[in-house]
C-alpha cells in the first residue's frame, strides 16, 4: 500500500487563456497537507481554508492510532479556517501562517468562482458554529463538515475539489500533497 501511495499526487492545469477578471488564490503546501488560501474583496485580508480529520486537527490528537484509524475508517472531518490581515501575497501568507509552507502555489481563477467557493465554505463553517473549537497549534478555527474524513477524502482530495470548483483542471487524486502545475494544452 505504501508504495502505491508515494506517486500519489496531482496535476494542476493552467487554462490557456487567463480567467475573466482574475484574482490570484494560493495553495498551500505543507508537506503532507495542503490548504488554500482565498483573497478578501479588497486587498487587506485573505482566508485560509484546510480540511482533515477531526480528532488529529481540532483537537491535536497526532498519535499514531489518531493517524491510523483516519486513515482506515471513515471518521469525523473538519474545516478549518482563519482570515489573516493584510494583501494576499506570498510574502504576508508566509508572515500570517504559523505551520510550515514547503511550497507556496499561486494559481489565476475568476474572482467570480473565488468569490462562490467562499461564500460555499463560510456557509459550512457558519452552519456548524456550535462546534467550533480553536487550536494554537495550527492557528486554525476548526468546525466539523459534514462529509466524513478518510485517505480517498483527505485535505489534498478537498483542496483538489475546491480547485476544480474554481474552475481549474487537476488530474489525478492527490493522497499526499504532491502538486505539478502544467500549462493547458
Amino acid at each position: 500500500m505504501v508504495a502505491l501511495l508515494t506517486g500519489c499526487g496531482a496535476t494542476i492545469v493552467k487554462p490557456d487563456s487567463p480567467p475573466e477578471d482574475p484574482v490570484t488564490v494560493l495553495l498551500l503546501d505543507h508537506g503532507r497537507h495542503s490548504s488554500l488560501v482565498l483573497p478578501g474583496p479588497d486587498d487587506t485580508a485573505m482566508t485560509r481554508y484546510s480540511y482533515g480529520d477531526w480528532s488529529y486537527y481540532a483537537e491535536a490528537d497526532m498519535g499514531w492510532k489518531s493517524g491510523f484509524r483516519a486513515l482506515m475508517w471513515p471518521t469525523q472531518a473538519t474545516l478549518g479556517r482563519r482570515v489573516l490581515e493584510g494583501p494576499p501575497d506570498e510574502t504576508t501568507v508566509r508572515s500570517r501562517v504559523r505551520v510550515g509552507i514547503a511550497e507556496i502555489i499561486p494559481l489565476e481563477v475568476a474572482s467570480r468562482e473565488a468569490r462562490s467557493l467562499q461564500q460555499a465554505l463560510d456557509a459550512v463553517y457558519e452552519e456548524q458554529l456550535s462546534t467550533r473549537l480553536y487550536n494554537a497549534r495550527f492557528d486554525l478555527e476548526f468546525v466539523e463538515h459534514p462529509r466524513d474524513y478518510s485517505l480517498s477524502s483527505n485535505s489534498n482530495g478537498m483542496v483538489a475539489e475546491w480547485l476544480r470548483d474554481l474552475g481549474l483542471e487537476v488530474r489525478g487524486q492527490p493522497v499526499w500533497s504532491r502538486w505539478r502545475v502544467q500549462s493547458g494544452e
